[in-house]
């Protein structure tokens, strides 16, 4: 009735307030804060008993006055990890036994999320007032172990109760009667360096305590003992140890050995010994030699396969000038066809004569690079070039579908790990060094996109067939100027023949300079622009040069594709804490 007599403006309701509005008001707020006057920890009593192992004994006594509230019991949360610049340790919590007020008790425990949750109640009894609840259970792995001392830090209270805690303690006996060297206190906010307790170091144990800690606060123990009393473990359960922790961290580890292990199953090539030999190995023609040494269908071979071509007669390459302007004037290369192809050509030479010569008998090489269906045309090419060696036996799949695959699964896993990523922080608790746990998955992508360039591999057939050409590229790369002149004196074609094969194995340059002072005959499959009669083996060599640069421009565009003690403390460091509620 209030709320609906109040009128739209400000000086209408200041006016209202003065009946009797105020007066439900009022009494509403009285009511209500009454409401949220929450119950209390009286007292959180804790004991530790530390083992010559690195583990220790716990028994916490938390003192509840519930007040006039009515609850089943309370819930208790303590993490079981530590996070420490991204690398995990997990203690091995385990609950020994549950009481309240000296007696036994119903409770449920369980693991959720890096932490240890234990309920504590009747589920079908509510109970108010004081409640002494006892908690004991025991911690593995519980110590810290640094170069000059061995540590117990341990978050006593835990830093999420949301209700205040009257007081709390900590005691410990001294093991073996070796008491610690150092002992700091910390109390407030989770990461508050403030020290409003007292430490009281008895004769056989160690005792802090503190004051009224409001909610959200808690109070945290560093205790230092010397190096010797505590036994830590060896290097082998430490490893494991870490593993088990950090299972994350080593997944790339794994990935690593499953790779190398594919590999060397699956994707290094048999071992035959090479041999230097003179001429190509029989019945594999220049673009199957550059895919076989280097697993790849490149410009090279593309190349090479239309030097080929047209070394077989099938087409000619001209040297044409076009566009003058003033006196400079710009080559042109035209390719014409000479003959359609026949049933000496394989698979992919006849794919490769229909790319070129597609739109008619003659085309321009600046042509081929804007007509748009050449790009389409040439990447079928390679597919044919892969599927013939494949069939043929050098490759027992396609190399570029083998590289893609591993490439794709490097990708896929990269993508989904950083699109995931965040999903993954809310279903872990991931912390503020959450994203340290997505390098091992980008890194594991990583290693299949590394790995794939090496996983094609080639049958017994093609390690022979490239352990032969890698002998004829040795030949090309090793023989001199006199062993290739008597050559071509033999062989006038011998530079010719060869040529396709060097400029697939990258060898043209070579093969070229070893000709600048062997006079050669003049192809009928290359016309230079030059007059009659003037044929040059160095002028030759230039215009073959310059013809080279612009294959490769025209088929370029058609490629596919520290501790407590030490003074890093805080209230909530260390181990235990949490906190706990209600129910």
């Amino acid at each position: 009735m209030c709320l609906t007599s109040l009128p739209w403006s400000f000086s209408g309701w200041r006016t209202r307030v003065r009946g009797k509005c105020p007066k439900w008001i009022f009494l509403s707020f009285f009511l209500l804060f009454s409401f949220l006057r929450a119950w209390e920890i009286r007292s959180f009593d804790v004991i530790l008993i530390p083992q010559k192992d690195g583990s220790f004994l716990v028994k916490e006594n938390i003192l509840v006055d519930f007040g006039d509230e009515m609850h089943h019991g309370i819930y208790r949360e303590i993490p079981t990890r530590i996070e420490e610049g991204g690398i995990k340790i997990d203690r091995r919590f385990k609950v020994l036994d549950v009481k309240k007020d000296n007696e036994k008790v119903p409770y449920r425990k369980w693991f959720h999320r890096g932490r240890l949750v234990v309920k504590i109640g009747d589920p079908h009894r509510l109970v108010s007032g004081l409640n002494l609840y006892q908690i004991f259970y025991k911690v593995r792995r519980g110590v810290d172990y640094f170069e000059d001392h061995d540590e117990i830090y341990w978050n006593v209270t835990g830093n999420e109760w949301r209700v205040p805690i009257r007081s709390a303690s900590f005691k410990m006996p001294y093991p073996d009667g070796i008491k610690p060297f150092a002992v700091r206190c910390f109390t407030g906010r989770y990461g508050e360096r403030n020290e409003n307790c007292d430490i009281q170091q008895l004769e056989n144990s160690l005792i802090v305590r503190s004051g009224y800690l409001p909610p959200l606060n808690g109070m945290t123990v560093a205790v230092g003992f010397k190096k010797g009393f505590f036994k830590k473990p060896g290097f082998l359960a430490g490893f494991f140890w870490f593993l088990g922790d950090n299972v994350l961290f080593f997944i790339p580890l794994f990935v690593f050995g499953f790779l190398f292990w594919k590999w060397k199953v699956g994707g290094r090539d048999p071992e035959e010994s090479v041999v230097v030999r003179y001429e190509p190995p029989e019945g594999i023609g220049p673009a199957e030699a550059g895919v076989i040494i280097d697993e790849r269908v490149d410009v090279r071979d593309i190349s090479a396969l239309l030097l080929d071509l047209a070394r077989k007669g099938y087409l000619r390459i001209l040297e044409t000038f076009s566009e003058k302007f003033l006196f400079f004037e710009k080559r042109e290369y035209l390719i014409e066809k000479l003959k359609n192809p026949d049933s000496s050509l394989k698979s992919y030479e006849v794919q490769m004569f229909w790319a070129i010569f597609a739109r008619g008998d003659e085309v321009k090489l600046s042509e081929l690079r804007k007509d748009t269906g050449f790009v389409s045309r040439m990447n079928g090419v390679r597919r044919s070039l892969y599927k013939y060696l494949v069939k043929e036996g050098y490759f027992p799949a396609r190399p570029d579908n083998v590289r893609g695959i591993y490439r794709g699964i490097g990708v896929g896993i990269m993508v989904v790990s950083i699109a995931g990523f965040p999903f993954f922080q809310l279903l872990t608790d991931g912390g503020p060094f959450g994203f340290f746990k997505l390098l091992p998955f980008l890194l594991s992508g990583f290693l299949f996109m590394v790995f794939a360039p090496f996983m094609p591999r080639k049958t017994r057939k093609g390690a022979r067939a490239h352990a032969e050409i890698a002998g004829f590229r040795e030949f090309l790369k090793r023989v001199e100027e006199d062993r290739m002149r008597r050559m071509a004196e033999e062989n006038p074609e011998v530079f010719y023949d060869y040529l396709p094969y060097a400029l697939a194995l990258g060898l043209e340059d070579r093969w070229a300079e070893l000709f600048e002072n062997i006079e050669l005959p003049q192809p009928g499959w290359y016309v230079t622009y030059t007059a009659p009669g003037s044929f040059s083996t160095q002028g030759f060599l230039s215009s073959l040069g310059r013809s080279l640069s612009a294959l490769n421009t025209a088929f370029t565009s058609t490629r596919s594709g520290g501790g407590g003690i030490g003074g890093g403390g805080f209230s909530g460091g260390g181990g235990g804490g949490g906190g706990g509620g209600a129910w």
